[in-house]
This record gives structure tokens, C-alpha cells and sequence, in this order.
């Protein structure tokens, strides 16, 4: 007789296994098909996923991701039990889907990547010090493109969106940057090569704890290079200096503790909130570096709520996808499970009922 042992790693596989499914551990109390990411995504096919379990151990190295899958990890808040943490990913393929890490690094480089085309990226629900884009190794003068690319519901702190970043080129078109936290020092740069409106749109994003001397929000880490002909909306400016864009469009922001910078750059557009303290639950007036112990939903009489271009809150909590800080990948989540048998004999079959819920 073998005795049925299930951890939840493999029971996922039951939501995913029609799509091609691969489990990652590097745990021993987790057992999985694979102990690397790597060796998951070698045997992985494109359209697959690709499952990675929470651990105490980071999972180390440099990890490119090749083909178009999904990898999603256990999440990234430390409050909620094991997280996934990584080193480094290297994104060269369109139609990726990354959930549920913190990671040190992401790159995104359209290097390797057919026809020098990336596409259809979206990283949701991740804890991420610094986000690079990068595009060819040389100064031929020709681009690498990045379309349709997502970034939504992250911890944030450093974004560099390198249209000329060390002589990599790269055209950005149908950028989204929406409902993130931009933790202490946060920022945006690197992109100065945009041209027209609706290439990149910053919006419903909370900037917090900055007030660094001679840098801005919008100004990459590396070389202070501004962003330029950028939407941004909705945003919340707390202590973060909003200076930089350069020929962007303002529509809907709130500015608060900026000091003689808490007005917008020209043009500044329409229904812009200056020097109005948002109201949040709980943080601290002068502003902080993030801690998940602040609460950063808004009190009844904020000045933010309801009033974003899209009839939503300023901020994380409005738009279409409001930020629930912390909160795991979406995956289904089984709320009943039923066993009929505690054992089976070798080559026997398992009847098992379960219920289970859509997480948003």
C-alpha cells in the first residue's frame, strides 16, 4: 500500500496541469519536478507554466527566460509565510507572465530576442529593487522594441526604461506603470527617446519616502536621464519629488510634503492637487521609507478619493486594479478538499472532491 502525501505545490497542478505545468523547489520539505528554475524552463514549452515554492533559501543565480511561459512564485510578502526570493531575471522573449517574487533585479533586453521584439510582458504582484530595460549592445542606431508591456500591482524602487542606457537602444510603445508602490529613493528614468502620448502611462502609482537632494522621481538611477512625452496621472507624490518629466502630461495628481517642489512642470494639465496631505490610515506625516505595517488606504474625507481622471481614488486604490499590498499571485485557492481513500494500492487510482474560489 503507499500512503498519499499532498503539499500545495502539486496540488496548483491540479488548476494548471492542462496547460503544461512544472514545479520548482529548492525546499527539501517541498518536493517538486525540479531544485532550479533553470531546468524547468529548459524542459518547459512555450504557453507553459512554471510554479515556484516559497523557500528560506533564495534561489540563486542568473535565470533567462527564454520562451514564452508563466512563472509565478509563492509571493514576496514576508508575513504570509515562505517567500520567493531571486537574484536575477533576464527576460529576451515575448509573452512572458512573471507573479509572486522578490527579486534584486530584472532585465528585460531585446538582444537576443527575434526580430529584436519584446512584447506582451507583464510583472504583477512582485517585490523588485531595480527594473532595466535594455536594447542592442551596440550603437548601430538601431532599436530593440518593447510593446504592450505591464507593470502593475509591484513594490517598486527603481525603474530605468533605457531608451539610451550604456549605447542600448531601445523604442518603447504602450507602456503601462500602474498601481505600484515606489519605495524609498523610487523612481522612474531612462526614457527620453518617447515620442507622441500614450507610450508610456504612469498612473495610480503611490510614491513615497524620496526627497533625495538633486533627484527627482523621474530620473533613472544611474545617470539622471528624465523621462520625456510620458500620461502621468493619478499618482500620489508623498515626499517624492515630482520633477523631471520632460514634456509630459499631468492629469489628476497629488502632491504633499514636496517642499518648494509640490507644484508640477509645465505644461501641468488639468485637476492636478497640490501641497493636500492625502490622508492615508496610518504613516507618518513627513513620510517614510515603505514598512507593511503603515496602512495606506485613504480616510473618508482624503482629498484623493474619487477624484482620478476615471471617476476612482488618486492613488493605488483606484483605477482598474487597485494594489492589495502583499497580497500572493491570483491563483485559484481550494477552500474545500475531500479524500475518499487514505491509501490506494500501486497503480490504483485516487478519487478526490474539492471546491476552490477565483482569488483576484
Amino acid at each position: 500500500m503507499k500512503h498519499l502525501i499532498l503539499c500545495p505545490i502539486f496540488i496548483c497542478q491540479i488548476w494548471l496541469g492542462y496547460g503544461g505545468t512544472w514545479t520548482v523547489s529548492n525546499n527539501p520539505a517541498i518536493p517538486a519536478q525540479f531544485t532550479s528554475i533553470p531546468a524547468a524552463i529548459a524542459s518547459a514549452a512555450s504557453g507553459d507554466t512554471i510554479l515556484v515554492s516559497g523557500s528560506p533559501t533564495s534561489y540563486s543565480g542568473s535565470i533567462t527566460i527564454n520562451k514564452a511561459i508563466s512563472i509565478i512564485g509563492a509571493g514576496y510578502n514576508p508575513n504570509l509565510g515562505l517567500t520567493t526570493s531571486l537574484n536575477l531575471l533576464i527576460v529576451s522573449r515575448s509573452n512572458v507572465f512573471l507573479s509572486g517574487f522578490k527579486v534584486n533585479q530584472i532585465r528585460l533586453t531585446g538582444q537576443n530576442a527575434p526580430a529584436n521584439l519584446i512584447e506582451n510582458v507583464t510583472i504583477t504582484r512582485c517585490d523588485v529593487a531595480l527594473l532595466i530595460v535594455q536594447g542592442l549592445t551596440n550603437n548601430s542606431g538601431s532599436s530593440a522594441v518593447l510593446k504592450r508591456f505591464t507593470v502593475r500591482n509591484n513594490l517598486l524602487e527603481d525603474v530605468t526604461l533605457s531608451g539610451n542606457y550604456s549605447n542600448r537602444y531601445t523604442t518603447l510603445d504602450s507602456v503601462w506603470i500602474s498601481n505600484n508602490i515606489f519605495t524609498q529613493f523610487g523612481r522612474i528614468g531612462g526614457a527620453n527617446a518617447l515620442t507622441g502620448t500614450d507610450k508610456l502611462i504612469v498612473e495610480h502609482n503611490l510614491f513615497i519616502g524620496g526627497n533625495v537632494p538633486n533627484k527627482s522621481v523621474f530620473g533613472d538611477y544611474f545617470f539622471q536621464n528624465y523621462l520625456d512625452n510620458a500620461v502621468i496621472k493619478d499618482n500620489i507624490f508623498y515626499a517624492s519629488d515630482p520633477q523631471g518629466c520632460q514634456n509630459c502630461l499631468y492629469f489628476n495628481n497629488l502632491t504633499f510634503q514636496n517642499g518648494a517642489n509640490d507644484t508640477l512642470p509645465a505644461p501641468a494639465g488639468n485637476n492636478n492637487i497640490y501641497s493636500q496631505n492625502p490622508l492615508f490610515g496610518n504613516f507618518p506625516v513627513n513620510g517614510a521609507s515603505f514598512n507593511y505595517q503603515f496602512d495606506f488606504s485613504l480616510l473618508p474625507n482624503s482629498p484623493a478619493i474619487n477624484a482620478a481622471s476615471d471617476g476612482t481614488n488618486i492613488g493605488i486604490s483606484g483605477g482598474g486594479q487597485p494594489f492589495e499590498i502583499g497580497a500572493p499571485p491570483a491563483l485559484p485557492k481550494i477552500t474545500d478538499l475531500t479524500l475518499f481513500h487514505t491509501a490506494i494500492p500501486e497503480n490504483g487510482s485516487l478519487q478526490i472532491e474539492f471546491k476552490a474560489i477565483n482569488q483576484p
